[in-house]
């Protein structure tokens, strides 16, 4: 099984940042009480000795319900979390239902300068 869907998402240099998403099939939530999940991304290319790398824990995540069911998963992004070199991320995020393991979001999270620093 592919992965289910793509977004590019943008976020500023060490800003706090959540991703949310709603699981729904057909219109029908879909319980995602029992899954775990994991986001990583890392950085395109750089010219660093190490790249760049965001990594968020099923543990960090959280599950709650828009509906009857439990249908909503939050990602935070802490501010430590994206004070990481800026320019653009591959990034996904897997979830592991039963001992199936599949991509269920990919796309580009692109870090942009802060006017701050």
């Amino acid at each position: 099984m592919g992965y289910f869907a793509k977004a590019d998402l943008e976020v500023v240099r060490g800003d706090d940042f959540t991703i949310t998403q709603v699981w729904s099939l057909s219109g029908a939530a879909v319980n995602i009480s029992s899954w775990v999940f994991a986001f990583e991304a890392n950085e395109i290319s750089t010219r660093a000795a190490t790249p760049g790398n965001i990594t968020v824990a099923n543990s960090a995540m959280v599950k709650s319900a828009s509906s009857s069911v439990v249908d909503t998963l939050s990602i935070p992004l802490s501010d430590t979390d994206t004070d990481v070199t800026e320019g653009r991320y591959k990034y996904d995020i897997k979830a592991t239902v039963g001992s199936d393991e599949v991509t269920v979001f990919r796309g580009t999270l692109t870090v942009l300068p802060s006017e701050q620093d």
